[in-house]
């Protein structure tokens, strides 16, 4: 005989004493059962129906899902369309998945008056929704699409939202507001072309593709041609390309603005080909937090490199911003005036691992001679530098300076690295020191070859 038949023919047939265990078990069973139920009674003796139905339902903690699968053919704003998903999903009170098909999701109802903040016309908002998160998953970067082609952002983030995107390519957007409930287009600033994260949202990117936006702000903290981050954002092997801050004279973040209070987090994939009109080709960080972990930051290819006007090629750090570069590469990012691959102020920029080539610093307005850093650019700031390779950039123009990494003040440490074959037109071909404090440990600053060598002048 079986345990389990034998367990069932126990209580089938039960000894003296086994009729005692179970029935002491059945009465104590009630007991506990009646305690409940007079725990549920209000004071005025009245049972109350909802907490009745609340203790049956006590055992298990049940969380709401929604699903929906919207086809790329309906009419945006239809029943049934991603529009229409997006809005139910904003007010369910669930945890929404929209899955989305192989094809491209065409957003073309245009604001018929000022920006809403609804997901009714224009760009698509996601709301907070008692900070139940949304998931929105497509077929793959590049082959599912979900395209602007009216004059607005394609995504806006409002705080408390909480949303995913994998596996889809985002284009198409263009910033002309700040996002702002009411805001009238060129009235305000004009902040993320492909996507804007409000203050207090949490957002991940995944396997996705942010692509083809423009953001049209023409202030010194405008821009984010791709994305505009106040909140969390955490983007994971996914590419930010040829996304365009160059609409305003001080457009800012070609590819991704960090703004103040933000936090950046990138695990792999690329930003390439972004291009911003004052600082941060690829990224600008606006004194918050940006942490890149094998990130390629630009590209081997000449048009693969992120340019700006003014500083910061690849990266720019403006204030007391705090940046890691893990790893990864940062190649043929080019600046107008310094800090043709990386540019740090007065913050801290640790860079571990990683590789900083062919990058190039144009010194286009530098009458003190004080302008350069081909490959970094640090001004009064902290600068750590460990384990890396910072080869063949340039500041050969207009008597640029520190063709691999120049300091203008600040504290420069770097370990365990190999700086050769950086070539500038006036002084320190692989290091200028402009009165900050430079130490170097562990450092091959040149090479074997005469083509691994620094020149200057």
């Amino acid at each position: 005989m079986s345990l389990q038949n034998q367990s069932l023919f126990d209580i089938e047939n039960p000894t003296p004493q086994k009729r005692a265990n179970f029935g002491l078990g059945r009465f104590l069973f009630r007991r506990s059962r009646a305690s409940r139920r007079r725990a549920a009674v209000s004071q005025s003796g009245r049972q109350d129906a909802t907490s009745v139905a609340g203790q049956s339902e006590h055992l298990e903690d049940r969380t709401l899902l929604a699903a929906f699968n919207p086809l790329a053919a309906t009419a945006d704003g239809a029943a049934g369309s991603f529009r229409d998903a997006i809005i139910t999903a904003n007010s369910n009170g669930e945890v929404d998945t929209i899955t989305l098909e192989t094809g491209t999701y065409t957003l073309n109802i245009t604001n018929t008056a000022s920006q809403e903040n609804a997901a009714g016309e224009g760009d698509l908002d996601i709301l907070a929704d008692g900070g139940n998160r949304i998931t929105i998953t497509g077929a793959g970067a590049g082959v599912t699409f979900i395209s602007q082609t009216v004059v607005d952002r394609v995504f806006h983030v409002l705080g408390g939202a909480n949303v995913t995107f994998e596996n889809l390519t985002i284009t198409g957007g263009q910033a002309v507001d700040d996002g702002t409930s009411l805001a009238m287009p060129g009235l305000g600033d004009g902040n993320g072309g492909g996507i804007l994260i409000d203050s207090g949202a949490t957002v991940a990117i995944d396997l996705s593709e942010i692509t083809g936006n423009a953001a049209d702000g023409a202030a010194a903290g405008e821009g984010g041609g791709g994305i505009f981050n106040v909140g969390s954002l955490t983007i994971t092997g996914s590419d930010i390309t040829s996304n365009l801050a160059t609409a305003g004279a001080l457009g800012n973040g070609g590819g991704i603005f960090n703004d103040t209070g933000a936090t950046l987090t990138i695990t792999g994939g690329t930003i390439s080909g972004n291009a911003s009109n004052r600082a941060g080709g690829g990224i600008e960080n606006n004194a918050s937090t940006v942490t890149l972990t094998d990130v390629t930051l630009g590209g081997t290819m000449i048009a693969d490199g992120n340019t700006t006007g003014v500083n910061g090629g690849g990266l720019h750090v403006s204030g007391a911003g705090t940046t890691n570069v893990n790893g990864g590469t940062v190649q043929n990012n080019v600046a107008g005036q310094e800090g043709g691959g990386l540019w740090n102020a007065t913050g801290v920029m640790t860079i571990d691992g990683t590789t900083i080539s062919d990058n190039s610093a144009n010194a286009g307005n530098n009458p003190l001679n004080d302008q350069g850093g081909g490959g970094v650019f640090n001004i009064g700031g902290t600068l750590d530098i460990d384990n890396a390779t910072i080869t063949g950039n340039s500041a050969t123009v207009n008597l640029g300076n520190g063709g691999g990494v120049m300091t203008v003040g600040g504290t420069v440490t770097i370990d365990n690295s190999t700086i050769s074959g950086n070539d500038v037109a006036r002084a320190g071909g692989g290091i200028e020191n402009n009165n900050g404090i430079v130490t170097l440990t562990g450092v091959s600053l040149g090479g074997m070859t005469p083509a691994g060598g620094n020149t200057a002048g």
